[in-house]
């Protein structure tokens, strides 16, 4: 995704995010530090990590024109769904978000 000019690398992974994330808790990021042109940060959200959904623990990195995102799959939503390393039920978590 092309950068802007005057686009901070905060608002261009909330820019991204946006696009390309299907879910309902907003994505409000923030920076947690920047080496260089490489900055990182993560959801501004509270939750208790037992009971917590994934974008609540959305990471979030910058480096020149790339923006990248890293989570860990939790089982609060949807259904309690079961995690796994295995390809179908990778699938499975990720199509239920498609709804």
């Amino acid at each position: 995704m092309p950068a802007n000019d005057f686009e901070s690398d905060l608002a261009r992974a909330e820019r991204v995010a946006k696009l390309l994330l299907n879910t309902k808790t907003q994505m409000r990021f923030e920076t947690i530090g920047a080496e260089g042109i490489f900055s990182y940060g993560k959801q501004r959200a509270s939750y208790n990590f037992l009971e917590c959904d994934w974008s609540e623990l959305l990471r979030w990195w910058c480096m020149g024109d790339s923006v990248g995102f890293i989570t860990v799959k939790t089982t609060k939503t949807p259904q309690m769904a079961v995690v796994g390393p295995g390809e179908e039920v990778n699938i499975a978590w990720f199509d239920l978000y498609k709804h």
